[in-house]
């Protein structure tokens, strides 16, 4: 039963929509638009609300206020997707620090599965060229009482729900002008999710939240800026960055590049891959999207689409992402 129930919700997104190990929410995939329209390669960018998502130090790159909302559809469309996840951050920098509050819900489209994850966080620049990061998570997963699947099962007779607790932890590092590295430990401390009988007996699998270990490099391409000729793609190089990352968790790894071109102050695109490899299946993707930003005297709201375009027994499906974030 257990199976059939997050089949839908989990063991899909395992298969591929994560470039992170097993379960979506506790252990990936992470999200935001703007990340996964460049392949996921956030890891050593992490500028914005979706830095605790990826990297924790990057909650110490913010000034001032900055939010993220994310609705991403797994496998359909925005409105009717086969399975949802909806993400909302706000970070706040002020001077060396930046604290960060979210929370992250995922669920498939009958319901009968949800999981969540509320964050705080707090991060320290220390010098010019080092940030470092912790986000305190606690992790919960529980089923619709009312589903009479649900409440039929004796598996469940001691409960629909479980709910513990794990961390994450960054570092970022600038060693050079335009480049910088960074490394995030997510569920540093293994949470056990295991929906556990009444009776406390019985052999079953545990079901944990189980550490994943994120590299990524980045180059700021206004490092090279005044090297051009030309005065318009001077411009463009001045906000536009490359990344790469490499993930390793428990039996599954994965790799993504990307790139973000700055076309105007207010006009973004990204393209990117992103891979996917672990319980024996292997799944590649092309991922795009772009942002629009729109001035509002105070600030500056992006709205952010991403989309991925799989490969392989996935390749008739698509997952796409809408975000807004304001600074």
């Amino acid at each position: 039963m257990v199976d059939v129930l997050r089949g839908i919700g989990v063991g899909l997104l395992a298969a591929f929509v994560a470039v992170a190990p097993a379960s979506a929410v506790t252990e990936g995939p992470a999200n935001g638009a703007r990340p996964m329209g460049m392949g996921g390669a956030f890891t050593a960018i992490a500028d914005d609300a979706n830095a605790p998502l990826y990297n924790p130090a990057g909650m110490a790159a913010t000034d001032g206020i900055k939010m993220a909302f994310t609705r991403a559809a797994f496998f359909s469309g925005i409105t009717d997707p086969l399975v949802s996840q909806d993400v909302a951050h706000v970070v706040f920098g002020a001077g060396a620090n930046g604290f960060a509050a979210g929370v992250t819900s995922l669920a498939d489209g009958g319901g009968v599965y949800r999981e969540t994850v509320v964050s705080a966080g707090y991060a320290r620049r220390i010098g010019d060229s080092l940030r470092l990061g912790l986000l305190l998570k606690r992790l919960g997963a529980g089923l619709d009482e009312a589903n009479p699947d649900v409440a039929q099962n004796p598996y469940f007779a001691d409960g629909t729900s479980v709910s513990a607790m794990s961390a994450d932890v960054g570092a970022l590092l600038s060693p050079t002008p335009g480049l910088t590295v960074g490394a995030a430990v997510q569920n540093v401390a293994p949470a056990d999710m295991t929906f556990r009988p009444d009776d406390g007996e019985g052999a079953e699998d545990v079901d944990e939240a189980s550490p994943a270990v994120r590299v990524g490099v980045a180059y700021d391409l206004s490092s090279v800026a005044g090297s051009a000729e030309q005065a318009a793609l001077a411009d463009i190089l001045r906000r536009s960055v490359i990344a790469a990352d490499v993930l390793i968790g428990s039996g599954t790894s994965g790799f993504g590049v990307g790139a973000e071109i700055g076309v105007s102050q207010s006009l973004a695109a990204r393209v990117g891959y992103r891979t996917a490899a672990g319980y024996g299946e292997s799944v590649g993707a092309l991922t795009f999207g772009g942002s629009l930003g729109l001035n509002t005297g105070s600030g500056a709201v992006h709205i952010d689409f991403a989309a991925d375009i799989a490969g392989g027994d996935l390749r008739d499906n698509m997952t796409q992402r809408v975000s807004l974030r304001g600074a």
